[in-house]
């Protein structure tokens, strides 16, 4: 059996919600990677990511998991060092969660709308 986790869908509609002014603490699509002008993802789309692998796997919300580590780090390819994220406050991680959920849920391809 095969599983399409729906990021690349998440991402966007994460970026609608900091266009809109919708996710505290976030003002610019910019915030929501790793560096200015490099694509990598910072801490929300990673966390995103992983939210809707966590829905796609268990075919369950991922609204209330706590994150077990304190901060998100990266050492992008070619990168000299390793890049502190930070930490997501917990009306981010709600958010994160709740986008992840939404997304996965409601997916037409194989995963958890489709009963697969």
């Amino acid at each position: 059996m095969a599983c399409i986790a729906p990021v690349a869908d998440a991402g966007l509609a994460l970026m609608d919600k900091v266009v809109a002014g919708e996710v505290p603490g976030v003002t610019s699509v910019e915030e929501l990677f790793a560096e200015q002008g490099n694509w990598a993802p910072g801490r929300h789309l990673t966390a995103l990511a992983a939210y809707c692998h966590y829905a796609t796997l268990y075919r369950t919300s991922p609204e209330e998991l706590v994150v077990p580590f304190p901060e998100f780090k990266t050492k992008p390819k070619g990168a000299p060092a390793e890049i502190n994220l930070g930490a997501l406050t917990p009306a981010e991680d709600k958010i994160l969660q709740k986008i992840a959920w939404e997304m996965v849920s409601k997916y037409p391809y194989p995963s958890v709308a489709a009963g697969k």
